[in-house]
């Protein structure tokens, strides 16, 4: 015969996996473009969870907050943009630097390729609507000049849950005109790898704090090494880091890009080696940001855009 203890055990032992099956559940209904009211919907519900977990399954914590990452910080494209620990640059400095916009508003990042053909993140471009981008300008709403997308192709594997192959090549309505300001970034050559610890610098515009959402108008850029692929995979371990992906950032945290700033350069050199891609939270000790790997994805460049 069962005692009051042993039922109470069975009690709290069957309550950890209704909670993870309803952790999953908001995994699977949580809309990764949604807006930042969805998300934070999410994060109280995932807070919430988080506390109970806490309460019975203190040795299996580090899993849980793990899972409630995945829910809550998913790249998106109306998450707050962030560029942390960086600096303010010119346009001048990174003429191939666009600012993609969704009717009007700002969503991601984009670099210039040639005079009429840009690149950004594949996740940047779920929704219809009048995509345009902004070119020549510090300001992220003001000066240079705007010039609608006609086409955007996204790259036919694409996946969503682990943003794969995230690349996306936007076809401009009529070629820009080349200037100080405006300026297409070099390409490298297939399969051109970088060495680890390689610096390289990411622009965008976008917070300049990983904790409040303050956007600043004026472009801003941040230096970071690219880490080895065992670091990024240990990082990530419960993804799988594919050969189209690559991790650039400081263990310790402190510098990083995020969110809002997909689809934006990784420049060595003079040379785009990544795009922008995702990442958990922002500038946090241990996760790095993950780039779209584009000598990886050279030839589908070369075969869609003529460049």
């Amino acid at each position: 015969m069962l005692s009051a203890n042993n039922i109470n055990s069975i009690i709290l032992d069957m309550r950890v996996p209704i909670l993870c099956g309803f952790l999953f559940f908001l995994m699977k209904i949580h809309n990764p473009h949604g807006t930042i009211l969805e998300r934070l919907k999410v994060m109280t519900i995932a807070k919430f969870i988080s506390k109970l977990l806490t309460r019975y399954t203190n040795e299996m914590l580090p899993l849980w907050l793990f899972l409630i990452e995945l829910v809550t910080l998913n790249d998106q494209v109306f998450a707050v943009n962030r560029i942390v620990g960086g600096r303010k640059v010119s346009i001048d400095d990174f003429p191939y630097q666009l600012s993609l916009r969704l009717n009007g508003k700002p969503i991601c990042g984009a670099v210039l390729i040639s005079a009429d053909t840009g690149l950004t993140a594949a996740h940047c471009l779920p929704k219809s609507g009048s995509y345009t981008v902004r070119a020549g300008s510090s300001s992220v709403d003001s000066g240079g000049v705007i010039v609608p997308v006609r086409r955007a192709i996204l790259h036919p594997e694409n996946n969503l849950r682990n943003d794969d192959y995230d690349i996306g090549i936007l076809k401009f309505s009529r070629p820009l005109r080349f200037s100080n300001s405006i300026r297409p970034v070099k390409l490298p050559e297939e399969f051109q790898s970088l060495p680890d610890h390689t610096k390289g610098n990411v622009s965008g515009w976008g917070s300049i704090s990983g904790i409040f959402p303050f956007q600043p108008d004026f472009l801003h850029a941040v230096e970071l090494p690219v880490l080895p692929s065992w670091f990024c995979q240990f990082s990530y371990r419960y993804i799988r880091i594919t050969p189209r992906m690559f991790c650039a950032g400081y263990r310790e945290g402190g510098r990083d890009s995020c969110q809002g700033d997909s689809g934006g350069p990784f420049v060595v050199n003079g040379i785009l080696y990544g795009l922008v891609s995702w990442g958990f939270n922002c500038a946090q000790p241990g996760y790095p940001g993950v780039y779209t790997n584009i000598p990886a994805l050279r030839k589908y460049i070369r075969q869609n855009a003529g460049v």
